[in-house]
């Protein structure tokens, strides 16, 4: 029987062992000074890149044995089976998870003590996982990011962080600005984009929130439509062929929203209540998307052009339903802009004492 080694992994079965004379050590290598975590990805905080790691020392076991020597380059905790150096791990619950076992990520054996990193990762909780998806909510800790690297923008554990890990993604000072994650298994329906940002000491002329629905089963019935199409079609199929691509097309621009917040006065305004509120975090509103089949919504918040960019967190971002009645007005342009506010916790729930 073969099983995927995601489901190995995942079931954590135990893997059958080959013979000796069959057996295949080669990779990934082991290092001492070095504990080797398969599959797993930890994004950002790179210092060298893979090109110019391996440039410079040609295997990766040169890599590993070049960062391991006392007093060289112990900054590097890190380096990936590609090759890439890391001074900085993210929390290990914001891992991401590869599909194959020969890539992974080794970490300095001091780190993974000091860290206290798990060799092995644990079963997900499902219901901690249901409730991540039915708050439809993107944290800080697993949006991706352009100059991930402690100096440009970095990810830190704050005290005033609204999001679950605690974790606030800070920007220090960049040109090219673009944070990006996506939110899984969100049914049909209308919804705010709500970003819960803190803009209180911020420097940046404006902000493109963009928003898209990308069907589950999109992909898979595309590919089915190329692998059942037929060499000649006449003109009738043609037609018909070109009446569904425009249709899908008005699906694919319903599917999405994109709003540009300006400094002036919109990101402005909500800096001043703020300040007059004495909170830090405020919603940046990216419009209402409407979300027409389950689907995947991947959302961005970008500004690449040339103008400095200083001092911005990010804490999360929120999908959150909206009624239909309301759905209209605040699908409207000019109306996006007036839906930023201060942010409040949300109202604990009454009625549940014992």
């Amino acid at each position: 029987m073969f099983v995927r080694k995601a489901a190995v992994q995942y079931r954590q079965l135990k893997e059958p062992q080959p013979a000796q004379d069959q057996a295949d050590d080669a990779w990934p290598p082991s290092v001492p000074g070095w504990v080797y975590f398969p599959s797993c990805v930890s994004p950002g905080h790179f210092i060298d890149e893979p090109q110019a790691a391996l440039a410079r020392y040609a295997t990766l076991q040169a890599v590993l044995h070049a960062a391991a020597r006392p007093g060289q380059r112990q900054h590097i905790i890190a380096v990936t089976t590609e090759g890439e150096t890391k001074g900085k791990l993210r929390p290990q619950a914001c891992w991401e998870v590869h599909p194959s076992y020969d890539t992974g990520l080794y970490v300095r054996a001091t780190a993974v003590q000091q860290m206290r990193l798990v060799p092995s990762p644990a079963v997900p909780d499902y219901r901690q996982l249901c409730s991540k998806l039915q708050q439809l909510r993107l944290d800080a800790a697993h949006m991706s990011c352009a100059w991930l690297n402690d100096q440009y923008l970095s990810l830190q554990e704050t005290r005033d962080s609204p999001a679950g890990s605690g974790m606030a993604l800070l920007l220090n000072s960049v040109w090219w600005l673009d944070v990006s994650g996506s939110i899984p298994g969100v049914p049909p329906g209308s919804y705010k984009v709500s970003w819960v940002m803190d803009v209180t000491h911020a420097h940046l002329d404006k902000l493109t929130l963009t928003a898209e629905a990308v069907p589950v089963h999109a992909k898979h019935q595309q590919q089915q439509q190329q692998d059942g199409a037929e060499p000649a079609a006449s003109a009738a199929t043609s037609a018909a062929a070109a009446s569904e691509a425009v249709a899908a097309q008005a699906d694919k621009q319903q599917g999405k929203v994109e709003v540009q917040q300006r400094w002036r006065p919109a990101l402005q305004r909500l800096q001043q209540q703020c300040r007059m509120q004495g909170a830090a975090w405020g919603v940046v509103s990216g419009g209402v998307l409407s979300v027409s089949e389950y689907s995947t919504v991947q959302l961005r918040c970008s500004n690449t052009d040339s103008t400095f960019k200083q001092n911005v967190r990010w804490a999360m971002v929120e999908l959150v339903p909206v009624k239909l009645q309301q759905q209209h007005q605040q699908q409207l342009p000019h109306v996006a802009s007036h839906r930023n506010r201060v942010w409040r916790p949300p109202a604990q729930h009454a009625g549940r004492q014992g």
